[in-house]
């Protein structure tokens, strides 16, 4: 008896659940610039987290974490990049946004990171934050151009400034754990 009822009402819950809440997929538009709001929330956290690391394992914890997530908000946001067709005016307009927006969290985050990195020596974390951090310019760098591509003109241009901004602190760091 429950079968047939179950049956009776599936295609009526078919027709009441729209066909977007069975996927994953969203508009790569909305998911790309999502995306880079979710990596410059996670990089306040990890700003946070690096400015209160006391070379001790208990502070280390929540860095790894934030450091994670950051990450695999980058990996997100090349994945959804590469989804993108075609962009309208408002899209390029707020995704340029997003990514100004991105660089003063960034650029923060990797100046406080440098500013630690005797601390993180002593804890025997410097090849492997080295190691995450060219990780993390190369997916940053391959985000950009994909972005970079689908804009033009001054979007482009606002674009590739936040990126090489980004870049710049990204290579200071790099160079400071990899000493």
């Amino acid at each position: 008896m429950q079968f047939k009822v179950l049956v009776t009402l599936l295609p009526l819950l078919a027709a009441a659940v729209p066909l977007s809440s069975f996927s994953d997929s969203t508009d790569p538009n909305t998911a790309a610039i999502e995306d880079i709001q979710a990596l410059k929330n996670d990089l306040t956290k990890l700003d946070n987290a690096v400015q209160k690391y006391d070379g001790q394992l208990a502070s280390a914890m929540p860095l790894k974490e934030d450091a994670t997530n950051a990450q695999e908000d980058v990996e997100k946001a090349m994945k959804d990049s590469k989804a993108i067709t075609s962009l309208t005016p408002e899209v390029k307009q707020k995704l340029t946004s997003a990514m100004r927006e991105l660089k003063p969290e960034a650029e923060s985050a990797l100046q406080h990171l440098v500013e630690k990195e005797p601390q993180f020596e002593q804890s025997g974390l410097t090849q492997p934050i080295g190691s995450s951090l060219q990780d993390l310019k190369s997916s940053l760098s391959e985000v950009e151009q994909t972005f970079s591509s689908q804009v033009s003109g001054q979007e482009a241009q606002e674009l590739t400034k936040a990126s090489k901004d980004i870049g710049g602190e990204l290579e200071k760091a790099i160079k400071a754990f990899s000493a």
